[in-house]
């Protein structure tokens, strides 16, 4: 039901009654095209009846015909199709004396036949703008005093006119001075806008004013207009404004007036309400194309698909769901197919004499020439929006001129400002930009000029999101600190990208090489880097093809970094290597100690360790030999990971922590954030948690501060591991799942089976081990997707401990068969201490307890061997409790062993131990023989 409803009940009534017509049809699977012709009326008829449109009685002969024509074609009991005929036929009389009994009081009232009756036809259907009807219909409720006025503004066909006209139908019953509406014209094709001073005699005359009468003078006729209009209850359209200084003469005299003004500028009267109308989407965009095609049943997703070609512009969807009705053989899959081609643009698609591309022209033609040819360029633009700044190079005028382009633009509702700075073209606005920029020829040299703003932009904001620096730039004002830089950097990430590939496309290989080189920094750290990769593909072929060697060095490794960032190790490896020979032919040192740290980092991943080793331990030494090199950070940070993997913890730490002083002292604070996250990995293996602690909060700190979601996910994924091996759950669960989420955000999938390996051990640690069951098995798939051989031997060590939690013994074994034969090949120590001891407790669970405590031996010598606490005092208390089972006197040693260092290392495992111990102090005085367990 209508939001007019409350405010007329006749209107309630007509609108009730044509639902339960349509209802009825629908129940008859038949269209509206069906029974206008059965009942020999016209669609609109047909289409009027059931939308309750018109202010006479329906005739009772095409109401009744419609309703027999719809119970025969019923599928229903004849008792059942009686009733609902009666019914319908009962609502409609009650109707008719409705509008009887209305028409009498209204007359009643003195609105004699006299009175301004102008109102174009209401719409044939009309869908969706609830909220801008409530207000509205409203304002018939009003207090009288200021001059009511509801500006209705928005781009060409967004459906101004047909709101403005629908509600004054709603309202025209409460304004019995008349109602009124008058089209300046003001973007009419092949009319002539209608000046103020026409625009009062047209209302003059029409309010029975002779002609002869009418004053000479623009004042003379607004003093006439107000002095008949004092004291009446009028409703005034005015379509299509270009200015309020054209419309304020035209204003009634006093508030008990209503006005709407409709306009594609953005009037800003002084006073008023301004309804500004969106291009429509979802519900009320399928409900306007499947009423306009009389389309009873059709697929709400092609529905969406025709609405998106439309970019939900009522004009376009009106004119396309027209050639839908007006083809009613044609499935509308092949119109979307026809939207989708080259020559089937809804900008183009005809309905009559209807066209999208008309209503553009229009506003276009009436810009200045500097205006004009802005919306012309900013129609080569390839990417999805633009500040002043970008505009101003695109243009090649001064911030200034830019600005007032761009405003000028912005106030005939030709761009879209959605967030503050920003401008934006609908999607159709910007295809019609894009048509006139393709003739444009200064179009090439507009995108260098955008490209060199870009290249000369990014390393400011790069020095300022990077070490702290303040802003020097006099161009760029806007950019002040790490935040402006940040939000900077990543709102024309999608512009950089897309004119990357553009130049791609165009051939324009130097312009690309140097946005390549300009955005490296940023797009390796913050990706997207499947996007990212893409482009920097095309880099290296565009430095090949201009011959800088140097240029495609630095692509090279780029696309080695996003690779590897994505988790694609293998071709990263392949490109770091073929980097790291460019930058050695050119001497570059920083190029050589990065791209042996990348290699080094990638190789150590996929299994060659050697190799790894040698390429980590170049890159320090590369770094070393150039005094304040800034990538010895790095080098230091990779090396130090690397040793990590080795089990070698003190030597890791000591390169760690170097690295973030390092890093700090050097302002890049991403850097930093990097070495406290690997050093905080680094305590929590070598089971020093509370260090562990610190150092990854300090990262994440650095990383929230950043914006830097891998970098966030990445601390919280080591603060979780360290909360569920210190036995706090919950917040170690909120932490996985968190991390969880932002590596999928990021696409970063061995970081997210990492995580899940991690949230699927603690589900098994609290009972619901068939989750985490599910989790690790999701979890090692992904690692063997990406040929993680390390994560897969995790995961699977993982998983052999949740299936014997489980009971599933069998499995378990083999599972932990698998990841000991590939830690054994990694050569993996710790490792192999954990698969030692799982095995261990796996066979204790089967009563084999001779054989766990052979395996537990092999767990503690592995893990003693790399001074690893944690699994050594898994192994002492798993040979404390073989050995109670086997009678071991030794056995009551082995758990004091294990509690003492779970104590010291804060370890949840201490207070199952210490149970068990008081449980054996219990027992020393029963009976002699083996201690069960």
């Amino acid at each position: 039901m209508s939001l007019a409803d409350r405010y007329d009940p006749v209107r309630a009534a007509r609108v009730h009654l044509g639902q339960q017509l349509r209802r009825l049809r629908g129940d008859a699977h038949l269209t509206q095209r069906q029974v206008a012709a059965a009942v020999k009326g016209g669609g609109s008829t047909v289409s009027d009846l059931e939308r309750g449109a018109g202010s006479r009685v329906p005739g009772e002969g095409l109401v009744i015909r419609y309703i027999e024509i719809c119970i025969e074609a019923m599928a229903a009991p004849a008792t059942v199709r009686q009733a609902r005929r009666d019914s319908l036929i009962d609502e409609y009389r009650n109707l008719a004396r409705l509008i009887e009994y209305d028409r009498e009081n209204r007359r009643s009232r003195g609105r004699g036949s006299d009175v301004i009756e102008s109102l174009p036809r209401d719409v044939p259907v009309f869908f969706g703008r609830e909220s801008e009807m409530s207000r509205l219909l409203g304002a018939a409720h009003e207090r009288p005093g200021a001059i009511p006025i509801h500006l209705i503004e928005g781009m060409p066909g967004v459906g101004k006119t047909a709101l403005a006209v629908h509600a004054a139908h709603e309202l025209s019953r409460h304004f019995p001075g008349g109602t009124v509406f008058l089209s300046l014209n003001t973007h009419a094709p092949g009319r002539a806008a209608v000046s103020t001073t026409d625009a009062l005699a047209t209302l003059l005359i029409a309010d029975g004013v002779e002609s002869a009468a009418v004053a000479p003078t623009i004042e003379g006729r607004a003093a006439l207009w107000r002095h008949r209009t004092v004291r009446r209850r009028l409703l005034l359209v005015l379509d299509d404004a270009a200015s309020f200084a054209q419309i304020e003469p035209l204003l009634p005299a006093d508030g008990r007036a209503l006005v709407l003004v409709t306009s594609r500028h953005r009037l800003g009267a002084p006073s008023g309400v301004t309804v500004e109308l969106a291009p429509m989407a979802g519900r009320s965009a399928r409900q306007l194309i499947a009423g306009v095609a009389d389309l009873p049943r059709v697929d709400e997703a092609q529905l969406d698909a025709l609405a998106a070609h439309c970019g939900g512009l009522p004009l376009a969807l009106g004119i396309v769901a027209g050639w839908v009705r007006a083809h009613p053989a044609v499935p509308v899959s092949d119109m979307l197919r026809r939207l989708g081609g080259a020559e089937g643009r809804a900008l183009t698609v005809r309905d009559g004499s209807r066209t999208v591309v008309a209503a553009f022209e229009v506003s276009y033609a009436s810009l200045p020439p500097t205006a004009r040819r802005t919306f012309r360029l900013l129609g080569a633009h390839p990417g999805q929006d633009i500040d002043v700044y970008g505009a101003s190079a695109l243009i090649g005028a001064t911030v200034g001129a830019a600005r007032a382009d761009l405003n000028e633009l912005f106030e005939r509702h030709l761009i879209e400002e959605p967030t503050l700075g920003r401008y934006r073209m609908h999607d159709l606005v910007a295809e019609y930009a894009a048509d006139r920029a393709a003739a444009e020829p200064e179009t090439g040299l507009a995108l260098r000029r955008l490209s060199t703003h870009y290249q000369q932009t990014a390393p400011i904001a790069n020095g300022l999101l990077n070490a702290r620096k303040a802003a020097t730039d006099a161009r760029r004002p806007d950019l002040t600190d790490r935040r402006t830089a940040l939000t900077w950097l990543r709102s024309e990430r999608p512009n950089v990208l897309a004119l990357m590939r553009s130049q791609a496309s165009s051939g324009d290989h130097a312009e690309l090489v140097g946005m390549s080189v300009a955005y490296a920094s940023f797009l390796r750290q913050y990706g997207p880097w499947d996007q990212a990769a893409a482009v920097y593909r095309s880099a290296v072929a565009a430095a090949r093809a201009i011959g800088d060697r140097h240029a495609e060095a630095t692509a090279l490794f780029t696309l080695a970094a996003v690779q590897r960032a994505a988790d694609e190790y293998r071709p990263a490896a392949d490109n770091f290597l073929a980097a790291l020979a460019g930058y050695e032919d050119f001497a570059d040192a920083t190029g050589v100690a990065r791209a042996h740290a990348g290699l080094g980092a990638v190789l150590w991943r996929i299994g060659e360790v050697v190799e790894a080793d040698r390429h980590l331990t170049a890159a320090v030494e590369a770094a070393r030999r150039v005094p304040g090199c800034d990538a010895e950070g790095e080098a230091l940070t990779e090396l130090g990971l690397f040793r990590m993997m080795g089990d070698r913890y003190d030597e890791a730490a000591a390169l760690l922590a170097d690295a973030a002083n390092r890093q700090e002292q050097a302002g890049d604070s991403l850097g930093a954030a990097l070495a406290w996250r690997a050093l905080g990995n680094t305590y929590y293996l070598s089971d020093r948690y509370p260090q562990a602690r610190a150092a990854l909060s300090r990262a994440l700190a650095i990383f929230e501060e950043l914006e830097h979601p891998a970098g966030k996910a990445l601390a919280l994924l080591g603060l979780g591991g360290v909360q569920r091996l210190a036995g706090d759950y919950q917040p170690a669960q909120s932490a996985l799942i968190q991390a969880i989420e932002l590596f999928r955000e990021i696409s970063k999938p061995s970081s997210e089976a990492q995580a899940m390996s991690e949230l699927g051990a603690l589900l098994g640690s609290v009972g619901r081990a068939e989750e985490g069951e599910f989790i690790l098995r999701a979890a090692t798939a992904i690692y063997r997707a990406i040929d993680d051989r390390f994560g897969v031997a995790a995961a699977l060590n993982q998983l052999g401990e949740v299936l014997r939690r489980r009971g599933d013994l069998a499995g378990a074994r083999e599972v932990l068969r698998q990841a000991g034969d590939l830690y054994a090949e990694l050569d993996d120590r710790l490792g192999s201490a954990a698969v030692a001891n799982v095995d261990a407790a796996v066979l204790l669970d089967a009563g084999a307890p001779d054989r766990a405590r052979q395996r537990y031996e092999d767990g503690l010598g592995a893990a003693e061997s790399i001074g690893n606490p944690l699994e050594t005092a898994l192994a002492h208390e798993g040979l404390g409790r073989s050995g109670l089972m086997l009678g071991d006197p030794g056995a009551l040693e082995h758990l004091r062993t294990a509690v003492a260092i779970f104590t010291r290392i804060g370890a949840a495992e201490a207070s199952r131990v210490t149970e068990l111990l008081a449980d054996l102090g219990d027992r020393r005085s029963g009976p002699a023989g083996p201690l069960m367990v």
